[in-house]
């Protein structure tokens, strides 16, 4: 049984202390949005788990991110990249 549900937007900072993982949640925070409307980041909260967790967590996402590629709802690593550096390009606008 689900005791909690949370909703993220993504994460913050994301540190190793002692063999444990600390993964600032973040959600988006339209209020204090930046020049170009675009939302702001604000802690959630924090998860916490040990390293061998966070390795089959991160085994895990890998294979929930393959299967999104493999059905076409998300793009792979290269067209990620693609996409990054085009919006990263000095004079591209982005929307």
């Amino acid at each position: 049984m689900v005791e909690q549900e949370i909703f993220i937007d993504g994460f913050g900072t994301i540190r190793l202390a002692g063999g444990v993982v600390r993964i600032e949640l973040a959600r988006a925070v339209f209020d204090d949005a930046d020049a170009d409307g675009r939302p702001k980041l604000a802690p959630k909260g924090m998860l916490i788990m040990p390293v061998e967790a966070f390795l089959r967590a991160e085994r895990q996402f890998a294979g929930v991110a393959q299967r999104l590629v493999q059905a076409g709802i998300a793009a792979g690593d290269r067209k990620l990249a693609e996409t990054a550096a085009a919006a990263a390009a000095p004079g591209t606008a982005q929307g």
